[in-house]
């Protein structure tokens, strides 16, 4: 869902690039005023960040599922936890998500 909604807003600020091509405003670097350009240009400058970040997603979703830091016990080393909680706690995480973990 976060992909293709992604996509969606890639496609939306796209859009909007071309819609808004004609308008001119201000552009601004470090706070301050800097040269024209037109409205378009930001939104399509938005599309391409975008696209980069979903690149990036889509080329480290496999690492970023690997791994869950569950987090909950003292200092994280798990010492007052039962030993079969990370296995009952991820086993159950991935049941709610629907996720292999």
């Amino acid at each position: 869902a976060l992909l293709a909604s992604l996509a969606s807003l890639i496609q939306a600020f796209a859009a909007k690039g071309e819609e808004f091509n004609h308008v001119l405003k201000m552009g601004r670097t470090q706070l301050q005023d800097a040269v024209p350009m037109t409205l378009g240009q930001e939104f399509r400058a938005f599309a391409t960040t975008l696209t980069e970040d979903l690149n990036r997603l889509r080329s480290l979703a496999p690492e970023l599922l690997t791994e869950v830091n569950l987090g909950g016990t003292a200092i994280g080393t798990g010492i007052n936890a039962d030993p079969g909680y990370q296995k009952l706690a991820v086993d159950r995480l991935a049941l709610i998500s629907g996720q292999p973990l």
